[in-house]
């Protein structure tokens, strides 16, 4: 899983978007795996989350919408798989994993890919999709002028 993370990012830093898709959609199709092994999957949950949205800044509705749901749905087997009195780090990566999770969330309103009764608020109405918050490099690379398609798109549905 680590390896499919490195090489899309490196082929988001290389405007590769389809090598970057590919890799990515890897993350959806493990987090049936995750309760197999005792790990965060922070990597499967970010992984969902950029898959998600290049799945929407490719115009793919269905498909963004089935990695931002999956993304947020591998919360529970993660925190299932985990042994909170192992050590402090576990509920620190866990902190990170709903993180992650939550911005799945965000950009499946933001993105319309989730009918909602806007007389039940599902979010803030100022909360946006927001990179930064997410462990990992994707925000510095579209801070660094890389990925410039994602870049734009996030721009045009008010997130950074």
């Amino acid at each position: 899983m680590s390896l499919a993370t490195v090489a899309g990012y490196l082929a988001l830093l290389n405007n590769r978007y389809t090598d970057a898709a590919t890799l990515f959609a890897v993350h959806a199709r493990q987090v049936p795996n995750v309760r197999f092994a005792k790990v965060s999957a922070l990597n499967l949950v970010l992984g969902c989350f950029t898959h998600g949205l290049l799945m929407s800044a490719f115009g793919m509705r269905e498909e963004a919408r089935d990695s931002f749901s999956t993304g947020l749905e591998a919360v529970k087997p993660v925190v299932a798989a985990q042994n909170l009195f192992e050590n402090v780090w576990v509920i620190g990566d866990l902190i990170n994993v709903m993180a992650a999770a939550r911005q799945c969330f965000i950009a499946l309103v933001r993105l319309k890919l989730r009918p909602f009764d806007p007389a039940q608020p599902v979010i803030d109405p100022g909360q946006q999709i927001d990179t930064g918050l997410l462990k990992g490099p994707l925000r510095a690379i579209l801070n660094a002028g890389h990925a410039p398609l994602l870049a734009a798109h996030l721009a045009a549905c008010g997130g950074r």
